[in-house]
Order: structure tokens, then C-alpha cells, then sequence
């Protein structure tokens, strides 16, 4: 707080001042940028151009990144206006717009933008590609890596990873392993775990664990093998799951996601022995699950969510609310997946789907169906990834009402549409 203060204190003597330097407003700018109080960055951006000061482009990148990282498509889009406005042409402004864009779930803006530039480095390229990858667009970023070494450009690790995180979320392992033979020589750790993904992803679990175990030189502090466990569920390989599974326990004892992700496969799988020994020894390791936090912005405001919360001024509104579109959707055929409820205080068939009703991002997007004019597009972001019920629900609901409704959560973007599909095609 004694920073902001600081800073704050900074700006006013300097506006009081008149001091027309942009290199002062542009730390200013960064300083407020640091604490993510984008709208004061904002304001002292629009200060700079009433007074016409000449800045350079570092301002509008600055913001344009933290815009991208809270995914305020409405600051954002504020800020890239106004960069049009300057009339600079600066080729890192327009990198970090089309990273803007992405992250914000609109790539057809960005690709506008892209389209537009006439010279364009492997950074552009290499961030346009993953502003596709990001967004479910997989076989865009396909081409887009081709069209990158079609004009000239060598891809380095960055861009390989990301084409490969590409393939990863469509599906497309033949093409990974294609990419993955001519482009190893440039493999690094987060290269090796994203094919690892890939292979896990698609079902192809002993070769996903035979690749990780040839190529990680210490297997306990990667991360794939959290992919490979995640992906046993998906594809129901109890046995592998529980020896990973407790490989992963033993590495870190308080991890709650790999006794819950454990507990729930032998739940599925009707191993209700091991379900209750993992249960118990989560609780004797203290293992607290990371709350799922969704934000939901509207107007520019934030309002975030956790489950079951009651913390907000509008939450009678909501529950009111979220009980409408649960009946809408059982109404119209929607069944509750029970087996993505992880309360222990949920022991009935209708605590559970009210456990499940009142996670983190159905309550962002009631807020948004009662907070925001009909056809316009909901945006949420989640720190951790959708549950498959909450993916589920949320097709439904962008059918049902009529939405667009864009979720980023920790892995990527899902766009629901109105028809009722999401980007991802369920492969995620």
C-alpha cells in the first residue's frame, strides 16, 4: 500500500507540475501497471495525450499487457484506441495487441491486426500463434507455424512449444509427431512436457510416460506427470492412474488436486476401497484444495466468485437465478454429472447437484445473464480449469439464452457459442 501511495503521491506533483517529460509518465504508468491498477494507468495515459506528450509506445504496451493478463477486454480495447488515436506506428504496441486480443478470447481482432502489419518479426508471428492456440483454433495455428518457416523464419523453442500446445488441444498427435522429429534438437523441459500432453491427451498413455521418463532428467519436478494423470481419467486407466497417482503424493503430500483427481476415477471405476484409503490420506496429509476463483467482468468492474459464495451484493439475485436455469436446463433434458462433485457435505443425489450449481463460474455467468443486455458476450476467467459438469451446464446455457459465453480458464480459452458447441470440441 506504501508503494501506491508513492506512487500516487508521484503523479499528482507531476500533474501539478505540468512536467510534459514522458519518460516520468511512463514510469508512472509502469508503476501503476505493477500493482494492476490499470484504471489509474489509464487516467495517466489519457492525461498524455490532452497534453499531446511524446511517449513512444512503451505506455500503450505496458497496459495492453496487464489488460491481456486480467483479460479486460473492455480497459484493453480502450487502450489500443487510444494508441490508433497517437498515431504511432510502433511494431511491439502491435505485438502486444494481438496478445491482447487473444487473451481476451476475440482472435478474429487480433488476426485483423496481424493481417494489417506489413513487416512482421517471429515474435508477431510466434505470439499470433499462440493467440489461435490459446482460442481453440488449432488448425489455424497448424498453418500459421508453416506459413512461419514458408516465409523465411527458423522457429525457435517458443514457437515450436506452442504449435505443438496447438496440436495438444485439437487432438492432432500425427502432426505433433511430425513436428516433434524435426524440431527436437530444440527441446527444453516445457517442450518435452507439451508433447508428453499431446500423447496423453489422445489416449496414447504408455508412450506419453515412456517419453517423459526417457527425456526428463528429474521426473519430480515435472509437471506432465500431472497431464498423464489427468488424462487416465479421461481414459479410465485406473491401475496407471494409482501408481502415478501416488508417485505424485509422494512428491507432494499436499497437493489436493491428485488425491481428488485419484479419489474420483476409483469412484467412477466402482473401487470404492481405494477411493475411501485416498480420501483418508489426504486428510491425514492436510491436503487443501486450492479454491476455483471466476471472475466475471461487466462495465469495466470485476466481480469474483467463489463456490457457494454469498459474499455478493447481488447474491439473493443470483441463487434466484441460478435456480431458474437449473430447472431450464433438467427441463430441457440436461443431466447433472455427479461424479465432478467433490464436497464431502454433499452425501444426497440433490446436494450434489446443488453443490454443483453453485460453482464458482455458474454463478458468474447468472450474474452476467442478470447484469447485461441480451446477446451480449459473457467473459469469465477461472484460476483453475472447468469442471466437466460446469463445461457441460455452460453449453446448455449458451444455447438456452442465447449467449456467447467465453471462458478462460487455467489451461486455455472455451468459447461457447449459441449453438451450443464449444471451441475446444470437448477436447480439453
Amino acid at each position: 500500500m506504501k508503494d501506491v501511495m508513492m506512487i500516487r503521491n508521484v503523479r499528482d506533483y507531476v500533474f501539478s507540475k505540468g512536467d510534459s517529460s514522458g519518460t516520468i509518465y511512463g514510469y508512472i504508468i509502469l508503476g501503476f501497471a505493477q500493482e494492476g491498477l490499470m484504471g489509474e494507468g489509464i487516467q495517466v495515459l489519457k492525461k498524455i495525450h490532452e497534453q499531446r506528450i511524446s511517449t513512444g509506445g512503451h505506455p500503450y504496451t505496458i497496459l495492453l499487457k496487464l489488460a491481456g493478463s486480467l483479460a479486460s477486454l473492455y480497459h484493453g480495447d480502450t487502450i489500443y484506441k487510444m494508441y490508433l488515436k497517437s498515431g504511432l506506428k510502433d511494431s511491439v504496441v502491435d505485438t502486444a495487441a494481438i496478445e491482447m486480443f487473444g487473451r481476451c478470447g476475440e482472435p478474429d481482432i487480433a488476426k485483423t491486426i496481424f493481417e494489417s502489419l506489413r513487416l512482421k518479426d517471429l515474435i508477431c508471428w510466434t505470439t499470433y500463434l499462440q493467440c489461435l492456440t490459446l482460442n481453440g483454433r488449432s488448425k489455424e495455428a497448424i498453418d500459421v507455424f508453416h506459413n512461419i518457416q514458408q516465409v523465411g523464419y527458423a522457429p525457435n523453442h517458443l514457437t515450436v512449444t506452442v504449435a505443438l500446445q496447438a496440436c495438444s488441444h485439437g487432438g492432432f498427435v500425427d502432426v505433433a509427431k511430425v513436428i516433434w522429429k524435426k524440431f527436437s534438437y530444440l527441446k527444453d523441459e516445457i517442450m518435452v512436457n507439451c508433447m508428453v500432453d499431446v500423447l496423453a491427451r489422445s489416449g496414447l498413455l504408455e508412450e506419453a510416460e515412456s517419453l517423459l521418463r526417457k527425456e526428463t532428467k528429474n521426473i519430480r519436478e515435472s509437471t506432465a506427470l500431472k497431464a498423464i494423470l489427468g488424462a487416465c481419467r479421461t481414459h479410465s486407466d485406473l491401475n496407471r492412474a494409482l501408481r502415478i497417482g501416488y508417485e505424485l503424493i509422494e512428491i507432494n503430500p499436499t497437493d489436493a488436486s491428485n488425491y481428488i483427481v485419484l479419489a474420483n476415477l476409483c469412484e467412477a471405476c466402482g473401487n470404492k476401497k481405494e477411493q475411501t484409503k485416498i480420501q483418508n490420506l489426504k486428510r491425514a496429509n492436510k491436503a487443501w484444495k486450492i479454491p476455483g476463483i471466476s471472475q466475471i467482468e461487466i462495465n469495466g468492474e470485476p466481480h469474483s466468485f467463489v463456490a457457494s459464495d454469498s459474499s455478493h451484493p447481488q447474491i439473493l439475485e443470483i441463487k434466484k437465478k441460478l435456480g431458474e436455469v437449473a430447472k431450464n436446463l433438467i427441463l430441457h433434458g440436461y443431466i447433472f454429472d455427479l461424479k465432478w462433485c467433490t464436497s464431502q457435505t454433499a452425501l444426497s443425489e440433490e446436494d450434489k447437484i446443488n453443490a454443483l450449481c453453485e460453482h464458482s463460474e455458474k454463478l458468474a455467468i447468472c450474474l452476467g445473464l442478470l447484469n447485461t443486455p441480451h446477446g451480449v458476450t459473457l467473459r469469465i476467467t477461472k484460476n483453475l480449469r472447468m469442471c466437466g459438469d460446469c463445461h457441460s451446464a455452460t453449453k446448455y446455457i449458451a444455447r438456452l439464452y442465447k449467449r456467447d459465453i467465453l471462458v478462460r480458464d487455467k489451461s486455455r480459452f472455451h468459447h461457447f457459442t449459441q449453438d451450443g458447441k464449444c471451441s475446444c470440441n470437448d477436447f480439453y
